[in-house]
């Protein structure tokens, strides 16, 4: 899903076969009416839009790849001493990063993205903004 830059151009392929394969794993919500506490993750490879709102535990190195969609989006995590984003990474389209658990705490990851397409039938319209929140859990 992801290259490190720099990396030697055979292993391209081997990113292609992993990205057409889906490397997602994430459990499937069931829907439910009404406020549900929120689902915890167990380090997953892939936090996607869907997982708004829920507990991603991690353990001290763990990584993740933040996956919300092709929107402009801006990424803030609280305590960056606890996770972080890694650097020199190239990204798939739609993804907004790889992300590693460095020290035990608590800390939150938000991001928030310019509207999308209009839902209004009267033009002009003002696009709605997008904005996605987890809380990150780490331990040794």
């Amino acid at each position: 899903m992801f290259l490190r830059l720099g990396a030697a151009a055979a292993a391209l392929p081997l990113v292609w076969v992993l990205a057409a394969c889906g490397a997602g794993g994430l459990p499937a919500r069931p829907a439910s009416g009404g406020a549900a506490p929120p689902t915890v993750l167990t380090a997953p490879r892939t936090v996607v839009a869907a997982d708004a709102g829920d507990t991603v535990v991690l353990a001290v190195g763990d990584r993740f790849t933040l996956e919300l969609g092709d929107a402009a989006w801006t990424v803030t995590v609280a305590d960056t001493s606890i996770v972080r984003r890694l650097p020199n990474f190239m990204m798939i389209r739609g993804a907004q990063g790889i992300y590693q658990a460095y020290a035990d705490g608590r800390t939150s990851l938000d991001a928030s993205a310019p509207g999308g397409p209009c839902t209004s039938a009267q033009m002009p319209c003002a696009p709605t903004p997008q904005s996605f929140h987890v809380e990150l859990v780490v331990s040794g």
